[in-house]
């Protein structure tokens, strides 16, 4: 079973939620740019943006570790 990184769930997440990522960002207080970083590679999510994006998604924290 492949697994995916927590930047692969958060696009999915987004896409599948049929949000933008400045709503996202809006929403959860999150900046843009961190977003964004995060979404290409530039940056690892730290425990603070798992635990705010899990509450905005509604899904379990652990679905952003990195396998």
């Amino acid at each position: 079973m492949p697994t995916a990184s927590g930047a692969e769930m958060l696009a999915y997440l987004i896409e599948s939620h049929e949000v933008r990522q400045g709503e996202v960002g809006a929403k959860t207080g999150l900046a843009n740019s961190t977003i964004s970083e995060i979404l290409s590679g530039k940056r690892k999510m730290s425990v603070r943006h798992i635990e705010v994006l899990a509450r905005f998604f509604k899904v379990e924290p652990a679905v952003f570790l990195d396998a």
